[in-house]
């Protein structure tokens, strides 16, 4: 072999070796895009392997050699269709009528031609072609034509990707590589046709090409395959380093260590050391991963820990200064950019209030373009690259303090949209440009500093107004605890003659209430249903001011804190009936249906009986009087396994939506409650909700107005399960 054969055998191997490792590569990783690419890198691989078989395997047999030739040139005829498939795939489905048609004709042209006279009458040993037919330079033209309009159809897409640097500079590299690949061919089929340099320079084409697209790949993300080059290389570094392990631990074992034990300890020896190999292969593994990682994916970083934190930062402070100087260190950390800053807009529009990890200055000339420059890009977030040549002012300003990306925090909607702030990044410390998730992750930290920048400018707006009213809060307060001091006293000499009243009026009300009832029950003689009317009119009148009697003390006991519970076994059911009973009649009197289905074998409660008495009379008694004649009220009491659960539900009045959530507040009546019962206190449900929730239960109420509403209650029967020892037990509220 002579020094061109040398060469060539080198590069041809360099060539083949360089795209089979690019096809691996691609067939493993790709997404639909790559995968065209994958078959069009095949095609090329197929195209240039005959060769090799030719002028290396095969070169003392000419007429195998030229099988081989025209089996090659055959298959360059298909090397465009495949190219275009990438092509229109990248367009997102634009067909390229040029393209199209030579995709049509070269294969049809290299099956029909190949293996004739026409492309090839005679060659070198199969290496250089000495004589061509006319068919033999359309082919070749043919295909130099198709890529010199692949080369310009990607400069398309470049255009195309306005603010997408990464994406411009890996298609601008996938150009070259092809620009270069053509370039070499027709300098060798222009001015080395018929001599063995010729053959130097195709696989030089083809490695020079593939070279320049691994350098898409790697730096600029092409096709983004650098996770399966990450774990395939942490593979082959966890197998090789497993595999050296073992061997050397096994040769240790047996031949240092052990080299005189028996034959039972020798062939333990391998599977001894295979097992632990095996308990180490995970360390390993996270090793290899890490370093793999570090090497491969230096930018990269959890989006979703990103917004975390920095969600964090914006819920933890909202002072502008450290709110700024946190948020913009998160960006840089995250992002490993080498500076973050924030130009907040100020009053004076020849300022720009810059906050960040560094300092900066811009001059007022510089701050003021900046401010009317950027309001004219349409973008909310860009690179500084991607700026047009007719911002070519701002730019520079940009470029004159290394700001990379830049993005714009905007309030408003529409035409009206203003920027109140500007986030402005350096570039990365890796020297890799911003990627698209990169864009996507500032555009949504950008729309929450918006937010923040503006809580926090109001806080500073609230911070100077308090300064200015500090004195006269001082003074009002200062009146306030005087007039509070009064209010105190008179409130306490309230309660004091709510409670001694109460106490007095209910001695003798207990003996009227109690006179009545022998009267209703004939103890002093016949009753005519016209005077047991009445008397019965009387006697729930006196039930009712007993019960009020008894909100008013309770009242005045939480006030004094003296409010307490006292449970002791109680049969709910029978107490619930027995309140019924009293007031069956003023049920009938409004013409009412009053319904009670006593539940049996009702079991025993702790609870406090003159207390849950009153709740239940209030529910009742409430549902009497807001229940139009000849309406229905139904009582139900019912038992789970874990709870019991009281209903007192009507179809009267109904509560107003809008009034349901002040119900039971002190004296607190709905409006057309009033209207339906002047005399109401607003005392009764008030009352219930605090003995319900002070023995551990839970309130029910459902209202719809005019449809009617459910009073009730649940309690825990784990809570109030009566004990073995049934002595009550006071519990203080």
């Amino acid at each position: 072999m002579n020094i061109t054969h040398i060469l060539t055998l080198t590069i041809s191997i360099a060539s083949l070796a360089s795209l089979s490792i690019l096809a691996s590569l691609l067939f493993i990783g790709a997404r639909r895009t790559s995968r065209y690419f994958l078959a069009f890198i095949i095609v090329l691989l197929l195209w240039l392997f005959p060769q090799f078989l030719a002028q290396f395997i095969f070169y003392n047999d000419e007429s195998i050699a030229n099988i081989f030739l025209r089996i090659s040139l055959l298959i360059s005829g298909f090397v465009v269709p495949f190219l275009g498939l990438f092509i229109r795939e990248l367009l997102r489905g634009k067909k390229v009528a040029a393209l199209r048609m030579l995709s049509f004709i070269l294969p049809i042209l290299g099956v029909l031609t190949a293996f004739s006279p026409l492309t090839i009458n005679s060659s070198i040993n199969g290496i250089a072609v000495t004589s061509s037919a006319p068919f033999y330079y359309l082919l070749i033209y043919g295909v130099f034509l198709g890529f010199i309009i692949s080369i310009f159809s990607i400069r398309r897409y470049e255009r195309a990707s306005k603010n997408n640097t990464n994406d411009k500079r890996a298609m601008y590299y996938l150009r070259q590589s092809l620009l270069l690949a053509v370039g070499l061919n027709i300098i060798g089929a222009a001015f080395f046709s018929n001599s063995e340099w010729s053959q130097v320079l195709t696989p030089l084409s083809m490695a020079v090409m593939t070279s320049i697209i691994y350098i898409a790949i790697f730096k600029h993300r092409l096709f983004d395959i650098r996770l399966i080059v990450t774990r395939t290389i942490a593979y082959l570094l966890l197998v090789s380093t497993l595999t050296a392990l073992y061997a050397a631990l096994v040769f240790a074992l047996t031949v240092a260590i052990f080299s005189n034990s028996s034959q039972l300890v020798q062939k333990a020896i391998p599977l001894g050391a295979a097992l632990l190999i095996a308990a180490t292969a995970p360390y390993f593994k996270r090793l290899f991963d890490r370093v793999t990682n570090k090497i491969f994916y230096r930018d990269a970083y959890d989006p979703q820990e990103l917004l975390d934190k920095f969600n964090k930062t914006l819920v933890n402070h909202i002072d502008m200064q450290p709110l700024l100087k946190r948020a913009t260190s998160v960006i840089e950390e995250y992002l490993k950019s080498q500076f973050c800053w924030v130009g907040v807009v100020t009053t004076d529009r020849a300022k720009l209030r810059v906050i960040g990890t560094s300092e900066s200055l811009f001059t007022e000339n510089e701050a003021q373009l900046i401010r009317e420059e950027l309001s004219t890009i349409g973008q909310k977030v860009f690179t500084t690259e991607s700026i047009g040549q007719t911002h070519e002012k701002v730019r520079s300003i940009l470029r004159k303090h290394d700001i990379a990306l830049v993005a714009r925090l905007m309030t408003g909607t529409g035409s009206r949209q203003t920027a109140i702030a500007y986030l402005m990044l350096g570039p990365k410390k890796s020297g890799n440009t911003y990627s698209k998730q990169d864009l996507q992750i500032i555009e949504i930290v950008a729309n929450e500093l918006v937010i923040a920048i503006q809580n926090a400018l109001r806080f500073q707006e609230i911070e100077n107004f308090n300064a200015t009213l500090q004195q006269r809060v001082e003074e009002a307060t200062r009146k306030l605890r005087r007039a509070n001091e009064k209010l105190k006293a008179l409130d306490e000499t309230k309660d004091d003659f709510i409670s001694m009243a109460s106490h007095q009026l209910r001695t003798p009300l207990t003996s009227v209430k109690g006179y009545l009832s022998m009267i209703l029950d004939g103890d002093v003689g016949k009753v005519s249903p016209a005077q047991k009317e009445m008397i019965g009119q009387a006697f729930s009148s006196s039930q009712r001011m007993v019960y009020l009697i008894a909100d008013l003390l309770n009242v005045s006991r939480l006030k004094t804190g003296k409010f307490v519970i006292e449970p002791k076994p109680v049969n709910l059911a029978d107490l619930v009936e027995q309140e019924l009973s009293q007031l069956d009649e003023t049920a009938k009197t409004h013409s009412l249906d009053l319904q009670y289905d006593k539940p049996k074998d009702f079991l025993d409660l702790m609870l406090d009986e003159t207390k849950i008495r009153q709740v239940v009379m209030n529910f009742v008694d409430n549902a009497i009087y807001y229940t139009p004649v000849g309406g229905k009220i139904t009582v139900r009491l019912a038992e789970t396994p874990t709870h019991v659960e009281l209903r007192v539900e009507d179809n009267g009045i109904g509560v107003p939506k809008q009034e349901q959530p002040h119900l039971f507040t002190k004296f607190y009546r709905a409006g057309n409650a009033r209207k339906a019962r002047p005399d109401g206190t607003g005392l009764g449900l008030f009352m219930a909700k605090k003995v319900i929730i002070a023995q551990g239960g839970s309130l029910i109420f459902e209202s719809q107005q005019d449809k009617g509403s459910t009073f009730g209650f649940v309690f825990g029967k784990h809570r109030l399960a009566v004990p073995t020892n049934t002595s009550s037990t006071a519990v203080k509220s």
